[in-house]
């Protein structure tokens, strides 16, 4: 079953599914995505994890074979597997089949991957795991969303910041939420629970915005002038060429 990012936390607290799935390209949601459905089965009494990543060369035999004959007094576990190319090939999608098919008992599976394109998603392996439980698909926000994005991680912190604010520290860290996470938590051990004035957040938050030149073209066309010159300079100071 797809859910949407806002529909997740709801659904954990009415029941737990056998099998998550969490994909995006941004590592802050992905990990924060998975550390929600960690502590949903945390306070179900799940008392152990199991981590593993599917690379070149991973074993996918060994590893389902690996749940096969657990202890009757074993406790229930979470077993995640990530796999970093969103490709488990041949073998791989066979073992997620499997699972899918007969789960190990007292066991549940999150598998974390990159944004999956069309090819992917209808492809058996991924149709199985959706079918199996709940599958999440996690988009960065847009450049049109960020500041309103901040603005709702400021105020966990009990900050509030005006909408020029706001597109200023949207300028500073376009690109790479991680950085922006904490540029947000510094905001937030540097002043205290209110407003945050336009001054403050120019003396704190460092520029961490990162680009790629797919996005000129985009400032070029909306004459966007200003963005264009950062992202020119951002480009530039990464070494990409002329």
């Amino acid at each position: 079953m797809r859910l949407r990012p806002e529909q997740l936390e709801a659904a954990l607290k009415r029941e737990l599914a056998p099998v998550y799935v969490v994909s995006g390209d941004e590592p802050l949601l992905v990990d924060e995505t998975a550390a929600r459905i960690r502590a949903a089965l945390r306070r179900a009494g799940f008392g152990e994890r199991q981590s593993f990543q599917a690379e070149s060369g991973f074993d996918w035999a060994a590893w389902l074979a690996g749940f096969d004959s657990l202890s009757l007094f074993a406790s229930r576990r979470l077993v995640e597997l990530r796999i970093p190319t969103a490709k488990p090939g041949t073998e791989g999608a066979r073992a997620l089949e499997a699972w899918c098919a007969r789960p190990p008992a007292d066991t549940w599976l999150m598998v974390l991957l990159p944004r999956l394109d069309r090819t992917a998603q209808g492809s058996k392996w991924f149709t199985a795991l959706d079918k199996a439980g709940v599958s999440v698909t996690l988009q960065a926000p847009t450049l049109e969303q960020l500041p309103a994005w901040i603005g709702g991680r400021l105020a966990r912190h009990g900050l509030v910041a005006e909408r020029d604010t706001l597109d200023f520290l949207a300028a500073r860290v376009e690109g790479n939420l991680l950085a922006a996470q904490q540029e947000i938590e510094k905001l937030a051990l540097l002043l205290p629970p209110g407003p945050v004035r336009l001054e403050d957040a120019r003396e704190a938050v460092m520029d961490v915005a990162r680009y790629d030149a797919g996005q000129l073209p985009e400032a070029l066309l909306k004459g966007d002038g200003l963005r264009l010159a950062r992202i020119l300079d951002g480009l530039k100071e990464e070494g990409d060429t002329p």
